[in-house]
């Protein structure tokens, strides 16, 4: 039973009475192994049970609209160890905003010494703001057995509003009014015309895409 990786060198000493062979030696050798387990995101190492997000290292997921904009992030498990690093599955997500992320591709249960496997998640937000959360997952890695680290995103949607001479007009207003411009008032019929101008102002977090004409 190996104390750390490398190779290990004995030997066996056998005392006995045989006059040619007292003692009976022989040299006995092993080779120490173990996973050496790192996670990455956009190439950069997370550090097991990081609480501080970063667009950098793909933690940060970044904005993404509620009204069904996704933002989707490929996180990499190298071993760089000696021995199979055993993963075990499923990389779950927890935390206040679970619910808005998942993850779509799982890694490989099993890496290889020198090899890799990668992970898919996506973020999907149902309400604006922050959303947070955590990845989370066992393997056999000696130092860090159980990995975590935070994820977070923030949601964003456009927020429209539609003013007539600085006054807010309501969706469906079905009362036309001099003051916000929705009544134009008299005009002749012999070619008089009376030109109102209407504002739309986005007080949201993303962009207000309006179909034109």
């Amino acid at each position: 039973r190996p104390s750390s990786v490398g190779t290990k060198s004995a030997t066996i000493i056998i005392a006995n009475n045989d006059s040619d062979e007292n003692p009976y030696n022989f040299a006995i050798t092993g080779t120490g192994t173990q996973p050496d387990m790192t996670v990455l995101g956009n190439t950069i190492t997370i550090n097991n049970n990081d609480i501080t997000p970063n667009t950098a290292d793909f933690s940060d997921f970044g904005d993404a609209r509620t009204d069904g904009q996704t933002v989707t992030r490929t996180f990499s498990i190298e071993n760089n160890g000696t021995a199979d690093l055993n993963i075990s599955l499923p990389v779950t997500i927890s935390g206040t905003a679970a619910a808005d992320f998942s993850v779509n591709v799982q890694p490989a249960a099993t890496v290889a010494p020198g090899g890799s496997t990668s992970f898919q998640v996506t973020f999907d937000p149902s309400a604006i703001g922050n959303r947070d959360a955590a990845i989370s997952f066992s393997s056999d890695d000696i130092d860090d057995p159980n990995f975590s680290f935070a994820i977070t995103g923030n949601g964003i949607q456009p927020d429209m509003t539609v003013l007539g001479n600085t006054v807010t007009i309501s969706n469906n207003d079905i009362t036309p009014s001099a003051a916000d411009f929705s009544d134009f008032g008299d005009a002749r019929t012999d070619g008089q015309t009376v030109i109102r101008t209407f504002s739309i102002e986005n007080n949201g977090t993303a962009d207000l895409n309006i179909s034109l004409p």
